[in-house]
């Protein structure tokens, strides 16, 4: 995704925004009304955070919209075959107002853990977040991933709901992302990201059962792939800690408490390990 700013001025912005097909905006709200001018492009699907369905809406260059103030945490993404341009004009209540704040990234970037709004935990003060990791194998020794238009190849998992236990949540993640049933078999690490909110991420090596791979919620593939080839897919640095340290030899627990350096974009961002513990 691009974005460039071509104008702001008293409490007007406009900027220009481009997606790559399969690319998406971050997830973010938009509190203020703005005029969209589409210039290219001819699909986009809206997801929410929430859990909802998603949307698909053609679209055709030329078109106009008003789009309305919400709350509702969501993000585009380019479904179609073509290059998706915008021109976007926006009204802000003052001169340095962010139009479209993001929503706070729990953990990963391209992750689905939901991230708690202000008004649920009040403006001040954060929420802790709880999710699921999975390492499963097949009977081969493979190691099942599955690929998000954001971030490419990673372990499915997520945030657990409500009532649910970590267990249950890393079954329910697995079937919904990839199509298959599990078993798990112990945990193999705790990761935890001190940021607001704090996010806690609970990794299992886990056993294939059932289930051919394919693609589902938040996922637009998955399959089987070998260790090696695995660790070259998976791009994000904590994921790829979590993956190394669910297969290391020691059948031990790594707990290791780390923060996110944002960079210009979250392509850019760096990740200070502040303690690892082996037990």
């Amino acid at each position: 995704m691009t974005e460039e700013i071509l104008l702001r001025r008293n409490q007007m912005l406009i900027r220009r925004l481009r997606l790559q097909p399969g690319e998406s905006m971050p997830w973010h709200h938009d509190p203020y009304h703005r005029v969209t001018i589409v210039l290219s492009g001819d699909a986009l699907t809206i997801e929410y955070r929430d859990g909802k369905p998603a949307e698909r809406v053609s679209i055709s260059p030329g078109q106009v919209d008003l789009d309305e103030p919400t709350d509702r945490v969501h993000r585009g993404v380019n479904a179609g075959r073509l290059p998706y341009q915008e021109i976007a004009v926006f009204s802000l209540d003052r001169a340095d107002a962010d139009p479209q704040p993001r929503a706070i990234d729990a953990d990963d970037p391209a992750r689905n853990y939901s991230a708690p709004t202000s008004a649920d935990v009040g403006e001040s003060h954060g929420q802790d977040v709880v999710g699921v990791s999975s390492v499963a194998r097949d009977g081969h020794g493979r190691i099942l991933l599955i690929r998000t238009a954001k971030a490419g190849w990673e372990l499915p998992g997520g945030q657990l709901e409500r009532g649910e236990d970590l267990l249950g949540a890393l079954v329910r993640e697995v079937r919904e992302e990839a199509g298959c049933e599990i078993e798990v078999e112990r945990l193999t690490g705790v990761t935890l990201n001190t940021g607001l909110p704090r996010i806690t991420i609970f990794t299992f090596l886990c056993r294939h059962l059932l289930g051919e791979p394919s693609p589902g919620d938040d996922s637009i593939d998955a399959g089987w792939f070998t260790p090696d080839v695995a660790m070259g897919l998976v791009t994000h640095p904590i994921e790829q800690l979590r993956l190394s340290d669910a297969l290391g030899n020691d059948h031990g627990i790594v707990y290791r408490t780390y923060r996110r350096v944002p960079g210009e974009d979250a392509q850019r961002d760096t990740f200070d390990m502040l303690h690892v513990l082996h037990r």
